[in-house]
Protein backbone atom coordinates (compact mmCIF):
# COMPACT_ATOMS: atom_id res chain seq x y z
CA UNK A 1 0.00 0.00 0.00
CA UNK A 2 1.13 3.62 -0.39
CA UNK A 3 3.31 4.56 2.57
CA UNK A 4 1.22 7.65 3.30
CA UNK A 5 -1.86 5.43 3.80
CA UNK A 6 -0.23 3.29 6.47
CA UNK A 7 -2.13 4.99 9.32
CA UNK A 8 -5.48 4.23 7.69
CA UNK A 9 -4.81 0.48 7.61
CA UNK A 10 -3.44 -0.03 11.11
CA UNK A 11 -5.75 -1.82 13.55
CA UNK A 12 -5.41 -3.43 16.95
CA UNK A 13 -1.92 -2.14 17.72
CA UNK A 14 -2.67 0.61 20.21
CA UNK A 15 -0.46 -0.84 22.95
CA UNK A 16 2.48 -1.49 20.65
CA UNK A 17 2.14 1.88 18.93
CA UNK A 18 2.18 3.71 22.25
CA UNK A 19 5.34 1.87 23.27
CA UNK A 20 7.04 2.78 20.01
CA UNK A 21 5.83 6.39 20.09
CA UNK A 22 7.12 6.80 23.65
CA UNK A 23 10.45 5.26 22.63
CA UNK A 24 10.82 7.67 19.70
CA UNK A 25 10.63 10.51 22.22
CA UNK A 26 12.93 9.13 24.92
CA UNK A 27 16.71 8.96 25.08
CA UNK A 28 17.22 5.20 24.68
CA UNK A 29 18.97 4.13 21.52
CA UNK A 30 17.79 0.69 20.43
CA UNK A 31 14.69 -1.48 20.63
CA UNK A 32 13.40 -4.71 19.09
CA UNK A 33 10.02 -5.92 17.92
CA UNK A 34 9.38 -9.65 17.92
CA UNK A 35 6.67 -11.59 16.13
CA UNK A 36 6.00 -14.61 13.95
CA UNK A 37 6.23 -14.37 10.17
CA UNK A 38 3.07 -12.73 8.88
CA UNK A 39 2.08 -11.23 12.23
CA UNK A 40 2.52 -7.66 11.01
CA UNK A 41 6.11 -6.70 11.90
CA UNK A 42 6.87 -5.15 8.50
CA UNK A 43 3.61 -3.19 8.64
CA UNK A 44 4.52 -1.91 12.10
CA UNK A 45 7.97 -0.93 10.82
CA UNK A 46 6.36 1.06 8.00
CA UNK A 47 4.04 2.71 10.51
CA UNK A 48 7.03 3.58 12.72
CA UNK A 49 8.87 5.10 9.76
CA UNK A 50 5.97 7.41 8.92
CA UNK A 51 5.46 8.31 12.57
CA UNK A 52 9.15 9.15 12.94
CA UNK A 53 9.14 11.40 9.87
CA UNK A 54 6.17 13.30 11.31
CA UNK A 55 8.05 13.57 14.61
CA UNK A 56 11.04 15.33 13.05
CA UNK A 57 13.37 12.36 12.60
CA UNK A 58 15.24 11.28 9.49
CA UNK A 59 14.50 7.65 8.62
CA UNK A 60 16.31 4.83 6.84
CA UNK A 61 15.21 1.23 6.40
CA UNK A 62 17.41 -1.79 5.68
CA UNK A 63 16.07 -5.27 5.03
CA UNK A 64 18.60 -7.79 6.27
CA UNK A 65 19.49 -10.49 3.77
CA UNK A 66 22.26 -13.01 4.58
CA UNK A 67 23.37 -12.94 0.93
CA UNK A 68 23.54 -9.17 0.40
CA UNK A 69 22.59 -6.88 3.29
CA UNK A 70 24.08 -8.97 6.07
CA UNK A 71 25.53 -7.57 9.28
CA UNK A 72 28.92 -9.04 8.35
CA UNK A 73 28.92 -6.74 5.29
CA UNK A 74 29.15 -3.32 6.99
CA UNK A 75 29.53 -1.31 3.80
CA UNK A 76 26.37 -2.87 2.35
CA UNK A 77 24.49 -1.93 5.52
CA UNK A 78 25.71 1.65 5.22
CA UNK A 79 24.84 1.76 1.50
CA UNK A 80 21.34 0.51 2.34
CA UNK A 81 20.98 3.34 4.84
CA UNK A 82 22.05 6.03 2.38
CA UNK A 83 19.80 4.58 -0.33
CA UNK A 84 16.68 4.72 1.84
CA UNK A 85 17.60 7.87 3.81
CA UNK A 86 14.59 10.21 4.01
CA UNK A 87 13.63 13.32 5.95
CA UNK A 88 11.16 16.18 5.82
CA UNK A 89 12.23 19.80 5.40
CA UNK A 90 9.84 22.73 4.95
CA UNK A 91 7.02 20.43 3.96
CA UNK A 92 9.09 18.58 1.34
CA UNK A 93 10.49 15.05 1.36
CA UNK A 94 14.28 15.02 1.08
CA UNK A 95 16.80 12.27 0.43
CA UNK A 96 20.48 11.51 0.94
CA UNK A 97 21.59 13.51 -2.11
CA UNK A 98 19.72 16.50 -0.69
CA UNK A 99 21.69 16.08 2.53
CA UNK A 100 24.98 16.07 0.58
CA UNK A 101 23.95 19.20 -1.32
CA UNK A 102 23.08 20.89 1.97
CA UNK A 103 26.48 20.03 3.45
CA UNK A 104 28.23 21.33 0.32
CA UNK A 105 26.31 24.61 0.30
CA UNK A 106 27.03 25.26 3.98
CA UNK A 107 30.53 23.80 4.12
CA UNK A 108 32.24 27.19 4.22
CA UNK A 109 29.93 28.58 6.88
CA UNK A 110 32.01 29.21 10.05
CA UNK A 111 29.33 27.47 12.08
CA UNK A 112 29.95 24.32 10.05
CA UNK A 113 33.75 24.21 10.35
CA UNK A 114 33.46 21.32 12.77
CA UNK A 115 32.64 19.14 9.75
CA UNK A 116 36.30 19.39 8.74
CA UNK A 117 37.18 17.40 11.86
CA UNK A 118 35.47 14.41 10.23
CA UNK A 119 37.84 12.88 7.68
CA UNK A 120 35.07 11.59 5.43
CA UNK A 121 33.12 14.87 5.33
CA UNK A 122 36.36 16.84 4.95
CA UNK A 123 37.34 14.61 2.03
CA UNK A 124 33.93 15.11 0.44
CA UNK A 125 34.19 18.90 0.71
CA UNK A 126 37.75 19.06 -0.57
CA UNK A 127 36.99 16.79 -3.50
CA UNK A 128 34.10 19.05 -4.49
CA UNK A 129 36.36 22.11 -4.27
CA UNK A 130 38.87 20.49 -6.62
CA UNK A 131 36.70 18.49 -9.02
CA UNK A 132 33.14 19.63 -8.50
CA UNK A 133 30.08 17.86 -7.12
CA UNK A 134 29.68 14.89 -9.45
CA UNK A 135 28.21 11.40 -9.53
CA UNK A 136 31.54 9.83 -8.53
CA UNK A 137 31.71 11.62 -5.20
CA UNK A 138 28.03 11.00 -4.57
CA UNK A 139 28.58 7.26 -5.11
CA UNK A 140 31.55 7.34 -2.76
CA UNK A 141 29.54 9.05 -0.03
CA UNK A 142 26.70 6.56 -0.58
CA UNK A 143 29.12 3.71 0.12
CA UNK A 144 29.08 2.38 -3.44
CA UNK A 145 32.74 3.08 -4.23
CA UNK A 146 35.74 2.18 -2.09
CA UNK A 147 37.92 4.92 -3.56
CA UNK A 148 38.15 7.28 -6.53
CA UNK A 149 41.12 7.48 -8.94
CA UNK A 150 43.79 9.98 -7.96
CA UNK A 151 42.22 10.91 -4.62
CA UNK A 152 44.21 8.82 -2.13
CA UNK A 153 45.51 11.98 -0.43
CA UNK A 154 41.98 13.40 -0.13
CA UNK A 155 39.51 10.59 0.44
CA UNK A 156 39.79 7.79 3.00
CA UNK A 157 38.80 4.38 1.73
CA UNK A 158 35.27 3.06 2.09
CA UNK A 159 36.56 -0.39 2.99
CA UNK A 160 34.48 -3.37 1.85
CA UNK A 161 35.70 -5.87 4.44
CA UNK A 162 33.90 -7.81 7.14
CA UNK A 163 36.01 -6.15 9.85
CA UNK A 164 35.15 -2.57 8.85
CA UNK A 165 32.22 -2.20 11.29
CA UNK A 166 33.90 0.69 13.11
CA UNK A 167 34.18 2.72 9.89
CA UNK A 168 30.49 2.48 9.08
CA UNK A 169 29.29 2.88 12.65
CA UNK A 170 31.40 6.06 12.71
CA UNK A 171 29.77 7.23 9.47
CA UNK A 172 26.25 6.38 10.65
CA UNK A 173 26.83 8.32 13.86
CA UNK A 174 28.08 11.19 11.68
CA UNK A 175 24.75 11.18 9.84
CA UNK A 176 22.89 11.21 13.17
CA UNK A 177 24.95 14.14 14.40
CA UNK A 178 24.36 16.09 11.18
CA UNK A 179 20.61 15.41 11.38
CA UNK A 180 20.46 16.77 14.91
CA UNK A 181 22.90 19.67 14.77
CA UNK A 182 22.74 20.90 11.18
CA UNK A 183 19.32 19.91 9.85
CA UNK A 184 17.59 20.71 13.17
CA UNK A 185 15.97 17.29 13.21
CA UNK A 186 15.68 15.18 16.35
CA UNK A 187 18.05 12.54 14.98
CA UNK A 188 18.11 9.50 12.70
CA UNK A 189 15.99 6.36 12.99
CA UNK A 190 17.24 3.18 11.29
CA UNK A 191 14.86 0.26 10.88
CA UNK A 192 16.33 -3.22 10.41
CA UNK A 193 13.60 -5.48 9.02
CA UNK A 194 14.12 -9.27 8.96
CA UNK A 195 16.96 -8.88 11.48
CA UNK A 196 16.69 -12.60 12.17
CA UNK A 197 19.08 -12.72 9.21
CA UNK A 198 21.75 -12.71 11.92
CA UNK A 199 20.89 -16.39 12.56
CA UNK A 200 24.20 -18.31 13.02
CA UNK A 201 22.93 -21.00 10.65
CA UNK A 202 23.51 -18.66 7.71
CA UNK A 203 27.21 -18.03 8.37
CA UNK A 204 30.61 -19.54 8.98
CA UNK A 205 31.99 -19.01 12.49
CA UNK A 206 34.12 -16.10 11.24
CA UNK A 207 31.23 -14.44 9.41
CA UNK A 208 28.97 -14.76 12.41
CA UNK A 209 31.54 -13.15 14.71
CA UNK A 210 31.78 -10.18 12.36
CA UNK A 211 27.96 -9.95 12.27
CA UNK A 212 27.94 -9.86 16.07
CA UNK A 213 30.64 -7.22 15.98
CA UNK A 214 28.63 -4.98 13.68
CA UNK A 215 25.32 -5.29 15.48
CA UNK A 216 26.95 -4.96 18.91
CA UNK A 217 28.87 -1.87 17.83
CA UNK A 218 25.77 -0.28 16.34
CA UNK A 219 23.78 -0.80 19.53
CA UNK A 220 26.55 0.71 21.64
CA UNK A 221 26.79 3.61 19.20
CA UNK A 222 23.04 4.25 19.36
CA UNK A 223 23.31 4.33 23.15
CA UNK A 224 26.19 6.82 22.85
CA UNK A 225 28.36 4.81 25.23
CA UNK A 226 31.33 7.01 26.28
CA UNK A 227 33.73 4.05 26.17
CA UNK A 228 33.55 4.10 22.37
CA UNK A 229 35.54 7.35 22.34
CA UNK A 230 37.99 6.49 25.11
CA UNK A 231 38.90 2.80 24.91
CA UNK A 232 42.35 1.74 23.79
CA UNK A 233 42.83 -0.64 20.89
CA UNK A 234 45.14 -3.64 21.11
CA UNK A 235 45.62 -6.01 18.17
CA UNK A 236 42.67 -4.32 16.42
CA UNK A 237 40.36 -5.09 19.36
CA UNK A 238 38.85 -2.67 21.88
CA UNK A 239 40.31 -3.39 25.30
CA UNK A 240 37.03 -2.58 27.12
CA UNK A 241 34.28 -3.49 24.63
CA UNK A 242 35.86 -6.38 22.74
CA UNK A 243 34.80 -4.68 19.50
CA UNK A 244 36.87 -5.36 16.40
CA UNK A 245 38.55 -2.44 14.59
CA UNK A 246 39.58 -2.44 10.95
CA UNK A 247 43.34 -2.53 10.45
CA UNK A 248 43.27 -1.86 6.72
CA UNK A 249 42.80 1.90 6.79
CA UNK A 250 45.13 4.73 7.71
CA UNK A 251 43.12 5.55 10.84
CA UNK A 252 41.25 3.31 13.28
CA UNK A 253 37.99 5.23 13.51
CA UNK A 254 35.97 4.99 16.72
CA UNK A 255 32.48 3.53 16.54
CA UNK A 256 31.02 6.99 17.24
CA UNK A 257 32.09 10.41 15.99
CA UNK A 258 30.85 12.78 18.70
CA UNK A 259 29.71 12.22 22.28
CA UNK A 260 26.10 11.77 21.17
CA UNK A 261 25.11 9.83 18.07
CA UNK A 262 21.44 10.91 17.91
CA UNK A 263 20.75 7.55 16.24
CA UNK A 264 17.92 5.19 17.12
CA UNK A 265 17.79 1.58 15.93
CA UNK A 266 14.81 -0.75 15.65
CA UNK A 267 15.38 -4.44 14.97
CA UNK A 268 12.70 -6.88 13.84
CA UNK A 269 13.08 -10.51 14.97
CA UNK A 270 11.06 -13.71 14.97
CA UNK A 271 10.38 -15.27 18.41
CA UNK A 272 13.29 -17.23 19.86
CA UNK A 273 15.87 -15.62 17.61
CA UNK A 274 17.48 -13.54 20.37
CA UNK A 275 17.70 -16.50 22.75
CA UNK A 276 19.34 -18.65 20.05
CA UNK A 277 22.35 -16.36 19.66
CA UNK A 278 25.76 -17.61 20.71
CA UNK A 279 26.87 -17.25 24.31
CA UNK A 280 30.53 -17.16 23.35
CA UNK A 281 30.76 -13.47 22.45
CA UNK A 282 30.33 -10.68 25.04
CA UNK A 283 28.63 -8.69 22.29
CA UNK A 284 25.64 -11.06 22.33
CA UNK A 285 24.46 -9.39 25.51
CA UNK A 286 23.94 -6.16 23.57
CA UNK A 287 21.19 -7.88 21.62
CA UNK A 288 19.78 -9.75 24.60
CA UNK A 289 19.55 -6.54 26.61
CA UNK A 290 17.34 -4.91 24.00
CA UNK A 291 13.88 -3.93 25.14
CA UNK A 292 11.47 -6.15 23.19
CA UNK A 293 7.94 -5.32 22.02
CA UNK A 294 5.99 -8.49 21.22
CA UNK A 295 3.71 -8.54 18.18
CA UNK A 296 0.89 -11.08 18.05
CA UNK A 297 -1.68 -11.76 15.35
CA UNK A 298 -4.84 -9.65 15.37
CA UNK A 299 -7.94 -11.11 17.01
CA UNK A 300 -11.17 -11.64 15.05
CA UNK A 301 -12.64 -8.33 16.16
CA UNK A 302 -9.65 -6.36 14.89
CA UNK A 303 -9.54 -8.41 11.70
CA UNK A 304 -13.19 -7.54 11.06
CA UNK A 305 -12.29 -3.85 11.39
CA UNK A 306 -9.37 -4.34 9.02
CA UNK A 307 -11.61 -6.17 6.56
CA UNK A 308 -13.97 -3.20 6.42
CA UNK A 309 -11.08 -0.84 5.76
CA UNK A 310 -9.83 -3.03 2.90
CA UNK A 311 -13.32 -3.44 1.39
CA UNK A 312 -13.94 0.32 1.55
CA UNK A 313 -10.58 1.08 -0.07
CA UNK A 314 -11.19 -1.55 -2.74
CA UNK A 315 -14.56 0.01 -3.57
CA UNK A 316 -12.96 3.45 -3.98
CA UNK A 317 -10.17 2.08 -6.15
CA UNK A 318 -12.27 -0.10 -8.48
CA UNK A 319 -15.84 1.21 -8.06
CA UNK A 320 -16.78 -2.31 -7.04
CA UNK A 321 -19.11 -3.24 -4.23
CA UNK A 322 -20.36 -6.64 -3.18
CA UNK A 323 -23.05 -7.66 -0.72
CA UNK A 324 -21.23 -10.89 0.00
CA UNK A 325 -19.23 -10.80 3.24
CA UNK A 326 -16.53 -13.50 3.33
CA UNK A 327 -15.42 -12.59 6.85
CA UNK A 328 -16.36 -15.91 8.43
CA UNK A 329 -14.41 -17.92 5.84
CA UNK A 330 -11.20 -15.92 5.60
CA UNK A 331 -8.14 -17.55 7.19
CA UNK A 332 -7.23 -15.77 10.41
CA UNK A 333 -4.10 -17.64 11.49
CA UNK A 334 -1.79 -14.90 10.21
CA UNK A 335 -2.52 -11.22 9.61
CA UNK A 336 -0.56 -11.17 6.35
CA UNK A 337 -2.48 -14.18 4.97
CA UNK A 338 -5.77 -12.60 6.06
CA UNK A 339 -5.02 -9.39 4.15
CA UNK A 340 -3.78 -11.24 1.06
CA UNK A 341 -6.81 -13.52 1.05
CA UNK A 342 -9.22 -10.61 1.40
CA UNK A 343 -7.81 -8.84 -1.65
CA UNK A 344 -7.76 -12.07 -3.67
CA UNK A 345 -11.35 -12.80 -2.73
CA UNK A 346 -12.45 -9.32 -3.81
CA UNK A 347 -10.56 -9.73 -7.10
CA UNK A 348 -12.34 -13.02 -7.79
CA UNK A 349 -15.74 -11.56 -6.98
CA UNK A 350 -15.09 -8.55 -9.20
CA UNK A 351 -13.88 -10.55 -12.20
CA UNK A 352 -16.56 -13.26 -11.91
CA UNK A 353 -19.80 -11.51 -10.89
CA UNK A 354 -21.90 -14.28 -12.48
CA UNK A 355 -20.57 -16.92 -10.08
CA UNK A 356 -22.21 -17.92 -6.82
CA UNK A 357 -19.71 -16.62 -4.19
CA UNK A 358 -20.16 -19.56 -1.81
CA UNK A 359 -19.58 -22.20 -4.45
CA UNK A 360 -16.95 -20.23 -6.33
CA UNK A 361 -14.67 -19.11 -3.50
CA UNK A 362 -14.61 -22.31 -1.51
CA UNK A 363 -12.61 -23.95 -4.31
CA UNK A 364 -9.61 -21.76 -3.50
CA UNK A 365 -6.91 -22.63 -1.01
CA UNK A 366 -7.63 -19.75 1.32
CA UNK A 367 -11.22 -20.94 1.89
CA UNK A 368 -10.74 -24.36 3.42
Amino acid sequence: MPQEKIFDFTCGRDKELKQITDWLKDSSGSIAIEGEYGAGKSHLISFTAEKALLNNLAVAKVEIDPRENAFNRPRNIYAGITESFTYHCNGETKYFDDLLAYILINGKNPDYRILYDNEFIRGFLRYCELYGYDESIRDWMRGKQESLPGTANILPKMMDTQVSANIYSYLISTLGWICKNLLNLDGLLILFDEAEGIDPAYYSVYQYRQSENMIGGLIKMSNSEPVLRTEKIHSYTGTETGLRYCGQNRQQYPYIWMDKSHVKLLFSFVPGMIDSLSDESPLTKEVRNLRVIEIIDLDRYEMAKLLKKIVDAYEKAYSFKTKYNPNQKLPTEKTRIFVKSTVEALDLLRFHPEKDPEEFLKRYDFFT
